[in-house]
């Protein structure tokens, strides 16, 4: 076509009006950006070829224009040159803006090639800008540019970028001015993709709410539609998602707190299916309610809003009714409990969301507002304070914009008796959802706070229940407590007294759990604690000791085993991880002088982890008096 076209040229050969228009049609389905340069010429040479002085050239006729315009602004769909913008801009104020448009169909088609211009050159926030302000300002149906405009392009790139945002604005403003109907399946399935990858809960609500569930009023099947009606009738996208889809979804709308469409998926989705003997509530959908509960963060609430003592925080109550209610269903079902290892992210995103009052806080806000009024009334260049600005606040994505409230000891120790007196009031609690809340509670500060916080914990337990370790205590209390001890550079005595109690009661001591009491011995002067808990390891487990605890011991900095022989070979014996006889065991202790069952006091040195012995002492005497011993 080209080789032709410039022949014509060179000679000058006059064509009828017809002849461009056919050219322009040949052009216009080539979808190339080197066809777009091709129509441009071909444009301007039909609107002057009458300049020629042929009697066979007439001038172009409106109706002739117009389809020249339209072929022309067709083959911009392609176009990959952001350069293309101003000669389209020239062309159309020039020539095709006066063409008579009382449909506003070449209008649109302008648009559409201004977009694509936009798209094809990696222009995506001027694409958004300038999508936004045509449907805002085009003044005929919506629908009429919608269905023209480049829309799988823009979708496309906007997947391409993961912009959830925009996505959403773009399925909302086609859902609000156009149809669903613009958006094919494949359109609609990559975008759900891209919004359950991102865990972006407005975008898989949008896409959930008006395309997997169109045609169903809230979103909802009720029980007589899912016995008596055929599903597919109203949208046949329904059963064709298949339940890893649906749980995804599910995990979006779950961990950004949204309740009521949770519960209403899994009743739609799942318990309505049991209705044809298909599925039931289960585990893994019981977790996913909890964590709806859980991730439902009211909006941040301003220091006025809870300034008065006697405002309380309700809302863990309410989800430990929830878990009760699951923990009762497994019990009589005889199913698996829930553990605190299913939970216990997201109840502690709830922990880390309690409110209450805090005079800390009522001080901090006092102090901020010195501040501004000093800057605000000051001279410019002359304010200076011994106080610096820094920031006061910090509203991260499920944080409390106070911090973690349960980090003030008052506060966390009416905390836990105002919900244990909650849970020990009502017989209908089912004592392993105690259990439940106390290990989510304390594992929560083993990863946000330190020792003294879980003793505190503890010490309220045992005012409010003095049989609380027999009938609330379990393995996985165990395992997080010491794990606590494990991480606390003030725990060295305190971990001997529960060695100690679990020797006592002979309790098993996991291969794990004595890591974690090697660890809180490992502070300050190590040599005796780590003597007597290698002991007791090496007696329970034949002399085998784990890659784990080989790591740890390899760890040990070398200044602080300098001079201490017997030290130096026991991690010896250790690292050769021989079955071993308890005689061997003792024998090679009473060879070495080593330390079996008891701890000299702390020498004073230069160690390498910082031990602190008076913090140790402190939590060590509630312990013993928690634990009884």
């Amino acid at each position: 076509v080209w080789s032709f076209y410039t022949q014509v040229k060179q000679y000058k050969l006059s064509l009828p009006n017809s002849s461009f228009i056919l050219l322009m049609k040949i052009i216009s389905t080539c979808h190339s950006p080197q066809a777009l340069k091709m129509a441009i010429s071909v444009y301007y040479d039909a609107l002057n070829n009458y300049k020629q002085g042929s009697r066979l050239v007439v001038p172009l006729s409106q109706s002739e224009k117009t389809k020249l315009s339209i072929l022309l602004l067709s083959s911009y769909d392609d176009s990959t040159d952001y350069n293309q913008i101003l000669p389209l801009n020239m062309l159309w104020e020039t020539y095709i803006s006066q063409l008579p448009d009382e449909s506003k169909n070449i209008e649109v088609l302008y648009h559409r090639a201004y977009l694509s211009i936009l798209l094809g050159s990696h222009q995506l926030e001027s694409a958004i800008e300038y999508f936004d302000l045509v449907v805002k300002h085009f003044t005929f149906p919506k629908l009429q540019l919608l269905s023209e405009l480049p829309m799988a392009k823009f979708i496309n790139n906007l997947c391409s970028t993961s912009d959830c945002s925009n996505l959403n604005s773009v399925i909302q403003t086609i859902i609000t001015y156009g149809s669903g109907q613009i958006l094919t399946t494949s359109m609609w399935i990559k975008i759900l993709d891209v919004g359950l990858k991102e865990n972006d809960y407005q975008l898989v609500k949008t896409i959930y709410d008006n395309y997997i569930m169109k045609g169903f009023a809230d979103s909802a099947v009720t029980t007589e539609q899912a016995i008596f009606e055929d599903f597919s009738s109203k949208n046949q996208i329904f059963n064709t998602l298949n339940d890893k889809i649906i749980f995804q979804i599910l995990h979006t709308l779950s961990t950004n707190g949204d309740v009521n469409l949770t519960l209403t998926l899994i009743e739609t989705h799942f318990l309505h299916k049991s209705a044809k003997g298909e599925k039931a509530l289960t585990k893994e959908l019981c977790i996913k309610i909890i964590e709806s509960y859980c991730y439902h963060i009211e909006s941040q609430r301003e220091w006025s809003d809870i300034s008065s003592k006697t405002i309380k925080d309700q809302s863990i109550k309410k989800l430990l009714d929830v878990l009760n209610g699951f923990m009762i269903k497994f019990v009589r079902d005889n199913n698996e409990v829930l553990s605190y290892k299913d939970i216990t992210s997201a109840m502690s995103i709830k922990f880390w969301n309690y409110y209450a009052y805090d005079e800390n806080i009522q001080k901090e806000q006092t102090k901020r507002s010195i501040i501004s009024e000093s800057i605000i009334h000051s001279e410019e260049n002359e304010w200076q304070t011994m106080v610096l600005p820094r920031k006061l606040s910090n509203k991260n994505l499920h944080s409390s914009s106070f911090g973690n409230m349960l980090a003030n000891m008052d506060i966390l120790r009416e905390f836990v008796l105002d919900h244990i007196e909650y849970l020990s009031l009502d017989s209908n609690f089912q004592p392993k959802t105690i259990t439940l809340f106390i290990n989510c509670l304390l594992n929560h500060i083993n990863l946000h706070q330190n020792f003294t916080a879980t003793t505190q914990v503890l010490l309220q337990l045992k005012n409010k229940n003095t049989n609380f370790i027999n009938e609330w205590l379990d393995g996985d209390l165990i395992n997080i407590i010491l794990n606590t001890l494990a991480i606390s550079s003030a725990s060295k005595k305190s971990s001997r007294i529960l060695f100690d109690y679990l020797k006592h009661n002979s309790i098993p001591i996991t291969p794990d759990q004595y890591r974690y009491l090697l660890s809180a011995n490992l502070k300050g002067y190590i040599h005796d604690g780590l003597h007597m808990v290698l002991y007791g390891y090496l007696h329970d487990y034949n002399g085998v000791v784990t890659s784990e605890i080989k790591h740890l011991l390899r760890d040990i900095p070398t200044k602080d085993i300098h001079g201490h022989e017997g030290t130096l070979k026991l991690i010896e014996f250790c690292n050769l991880s021989p079955q071993t006889i308890i005689k061997e065991v003792d024998q090679f202790y009473g060879n070495n002088n080593l330390h079996k069952e008891f701890v000299t006091e702390e020498p004073i040195g230069n160690w390498s982890k910082k031990y602190y012995q008076d913090f140790d002492i402190r939590d060590a005497g509630y312990i013993k008096g928690i634990f009884s011993l």
